[in-house]
């Protein structure tokens, strides 16, 4: 038989249908058991903790409950302003007076740092002096009635996951961060980690999948029961596959469309209160 190139091109054409077809599945179903199958691994990705927690994780998580507890949870937003917010503050009011870092600063200094002036200015302390402190006495004070928290509001697991960073993960922010808020460092050094790992972040979180009520339920539910979100005995009876997932559980980063940023390499950002 002659060769002809059309004919091959055409029958792999063909195959390449058949295969992705099976691939998908039916196009009834098939999109919807993904989606619960991402939700599930987004929502112990962003949500979830660990069964055996190292320090390094301990810290960072720590550091996002610092920063804002309430998306850091995907926990309901406080009703009214802080009751220990100043009166002398009228620039800021609701959920965000509720946030650690709004009263201490993002560099945990307090009136005595960044916070000295502008839209954050309060006159409260920082939370340098807790460096080193125990732990668990940092919790009894964020449990003072002049912080308002509640377990109900913040897991106790949560708060000693905040103290643990208060006592060991605080570091001399003016050695990296300007004045000015631009940050230090070198950008072409930054740049393979900053593209390769931070900015999939806010990818996850924008294209990963919005838990709603039913997520934080499944998330109470587990806190309750003392089990971290993502414990083997808890996914028992659970689907394991995940579409576009490779075998070591990563995603696929061809699994979804690319997000468009803002920054390319750390020497474009800027921090932000």
């Amino acid at each position: 038989m002659a060769y002809d190139p059309y004919r091959i091109a055409k029958r792999a054409i063909y195959c390449a249908i058949g295969v992705g077809l099976l691939t998908l599945g039916s196009p009834s179903w098939g999109p919807a058991i993904a989606s619960e199958r991402d939700e599930a691994y987004h929502q112990d990705y962003i949500y979830g903790a660990p069964a055996d927690p190292s320090e390094a994780w301990l810290m960072a998580n720590g550091a996002r409950l610092y920063d804002n507890w309430i998306s850091a949870l995907d926990a309901d937003k406080p009703e009214g302003t802080h009751p220990a917010w100043p009166a002398s503050n009228t620039k800021k009011k609701g959920a965000v007076t509720w946030r650690c870092k709004s009263c201490h600063g993002w560099d945990y200094a307090g009136k005595d740092g960044a916070y000295a002036k502008g839209s954050y200015k309060t006159g409260i302390k920082g939370v340098r002096a807790f460096a080193g402190k125990d732990p668990a006495e940092i919790h009894k004070m964020m449990m003072a009635p002049v912080h308002g928290f509640t377990h109900d509001m913040i897991p106790k697991d949560a708060m000693l996951r905040i103290a643990a960073f208060v006592s060991r993960g605080q570091i001399d922010v003016s050695k990296y961060v300007n004045a000015d808020k631009s940050v230090n460092g070198d950008p072409e050094k930054g740049k393979p980690i900053f593209q390769n790992v931070l900015r999939r972040l806010p990818r996850l979180r924008r294209q990963g999948t919005g838990l709603g009520r039913s997520g934080r339920s499944r998330l109470r539910r587990d806190r309750g029961a003392g089990q971290p979100v993502g414990d083997p005995a808890q996914d028992q009876g659970r689907p394991s596959g995940r579409r576009n997932a490779r075998p070591d559980g990563i995603p696929d980063p061809g699994s979804r469309r690319p997000a468009k940023l803002l920054a390319d390499s750390p020497s474009q950002m800027r921090l932000k209160s």
